[in-house]
């Protein structure tokens, strides 16, 4: 990704295309422009300067672009993740969900008679360890959607159930947001923040989709949880977004 950021309109470079915009299209973008995956964007000082609507779909734009480079690397890195997993697309359809997990993701846990699967990646040089987590309960009543508060418990309660020696895992509220969210037709909460466990004085990030089929009944948590002791963890956040927002409910048909 290139962002430009010319002394005038003359600086902006050839082969760009002039957003739409309020202000008339002072936001230039353009794709392949020098190089294949590349996304360039260009807009003069003075436009940056002044904020407004040039701004917000400047940020937009950046944030789209590197959802395209992260979608590239979990699913075109043969170096780091290893492509996706068709047998593994059909195995989870079977249990009315699917999810493109990557091959590097070895299957931890396959539950399906509890309602939970997870995947991880381990890299045991960099101290990392990536855990993909699907717990779904196929109730009418599903009390982990039906607010905040409860969205936090239910995130708990399937952590110190499912996870390895987490019985006292728990969510730090002080550090994690939970706002509204839709994913494929279904409505619920996403968390983000941090969990932690005194009894083994360990913590680290974790982001949920806690959302409910309202036709079916069926909730689900998919979560993905970071460890990585004193390191960024941003970056597998997002890796994780990008996992997580291929899910569809109702199996490959959905």
């Amino acid at each position: 990704t290139i962002l430009v950021v010319a002394g005038d309109a003359d600086g902006i470079p050839d082969g760009l295309s002039a957003a739409e915009g309020v202000r008339g299209g002072f936001l230039h973008y353009g794709y392949d422009v020098w190089a294949r995956g590349q996304s360039v964007y260009a807009l003069t000082a003075d436009d940056l300067l002044a904020g407004g609507s040039d701004l917000g779909a400047l940020s937009d734009s950046l944030e789209r672009a590197y959802d395209r480079h992260m979608s590239g690397y979990v699913y075109g890195s043969f170096v780091n993740t290893q492509m996706s997993s068709p047998a593994r697309i059909d195995s989870l359809s079977d249990l009315g969900f699917t999810l493109d997990v990557p091959k590097s993701y070895a299957t931890k846990e396959w539950l399906p008679d509890d309602g939970f699967v997870q995947f991880q990646r381990e890299l045991s040089s960099e101290s990392l360890l990536l855990m993909l987590s699907v717990r779904w309960v196929e109730e009418a009543r599903v009390e982990g959607v039906s607010g905040p508060d409860e969205a936090l418990l239910w995130r708990e309660e399937m952590a110190r159930r499912f996870f390895f020696d987490a019985a006292l895992d728990s969510v730090d509220r002080a550090r994690t947001t939970v706002v509204p969210m839709r994913l494929r037709g279904l409505d619920g909460y996403l968390l983000v923040g941090a969990w932690r466990n005194p009894e083994h004085l360990n913590a680290g990030a974790f982001t949920s989709y806690v959302l409910r089929d309202r036709e079916t009944g069926t909730g689900y948590m998919l979560d993905f949880e970071v460890y990585h002791p004193h390191a960024t963890k941003e970056i597998y956040l997002r890796e994780g977004w990008t996992i997580l927002n291929t899910f569809f409910p109702g199996g490959s048909d959905g």
